[in-house]
């Protein structure tokens, strides 16, 4: 199970107390907060698309520098608040062989209505992360295949009271043929053509590694 699921981050950080020291973290997901990456952005997010690949490059690469600009870092090893000059140095050391992600739109609420989802992740059924390696590798790839998705169907005027439309929906990677189906509590199973769906919030993304 460990690894199936688990690996291991790679933290290295800046203290003006500790000097320069790196720590270890396992995990079993990976958190993409993207009200915190829409809020990032200078330009108008209201009509655009936002890019799986770009929320990732966030996690790795802007969301630590943000809270140090801000001045609300707490360093982990003397525990004191701003003494921290972090150079975000956050990599992969082990990589698991299902990566999950596990999208953060805030506050949940089933009944809510929620706009069309906005997130793009069409392009990236293959995602190569060899550049968030602790161990790079030269000319080598870290790839992933998407293999499947949990959604929740965006809420309006017309479905807000059709219970149908309050369950989270499977859509997956069929092992034999892998053709993409989408699966729903107590009805079809549909044969699809596309992961990314304008009226499903995606919440969790399962990713499989490819083999070298």
């Amino acid at each position: 199970m460990s690894k199936l699921f688990y690996g291991i981050f790679s933290i290295k950080n800046e203290c003006n107390s500790c000097g320069k020291y790196e720590e270890y973290e396992d995990f079993n997901h990976i958190n993409l907060d993207i009200n915190k990456y829409i809020n990032s952005r200078s330009q108008d997010s209201s009509l655009i698309e936002y890019y799986f690949d770009d929320l990732i490059d966030f996690y790795f690469n802007v969301d630590r520098n943000l809270k140090n600009e801000a001045n609300d870092c707490k360093c982990p090893k003397c525990k004191q608040n701003n003494n921290i000059a972090m150079k975000d140095q956050k990599t992969i050391i082990i990589f698991p062989e299902i990566l999950i992600f596990s999208i953060d739109w805030g506050e949940f609420d089933p009944d809510n209505m929620r706009e069309e989802n906005k997130l793009n992740f069409d392009k990236n059924e293959e995602i190569d992360l060899s550049k968030y390696s602790y161990n790079k590798i030269n000319g080598g790839k870290i790839k992933y295949r998407l293999r499947s998705v949990i959604d929740y169907p965006t809420l309006n005027e017309e479905n807000k009271d059709n219970k149908a439309y309050k369950k989270f929906i499977t859509i997956c990677r069929h092992v034999k043929d892998h053709q993409i189906h989408s699966y729903q509590p107590s009805g079809p199973v549909e044969s699809i053509h596309h992961f990314c769906k304008r009226n499903l919030l995606p919440f969790v993304l399962f990713y499989e590694k490819i083999k070298n």
